[in-house]
């Protein structure tokens, strides 16, 4: 049982910061956001 939490944690932690380094690559304009991932907009 603390094995799967070990492993559930540190998978938490990778896919946490990945996702803010995609952010902030995202805000700073390094990173292009495929088409397919980009938050619909209106008009």
């Amino acid at each position: 049982m603390l094995l799967i939490k070990i492993s559930l944690l540190g998978v938490g932690i990778i896919g946490g910061i990945g996702f803010v380094i995609r952010i902030l690559f995202w805000v700073v304009g390094l990173y292009q956001i495929p088409p397919s991932q980009q938050p619909a907009t209106s008009g």
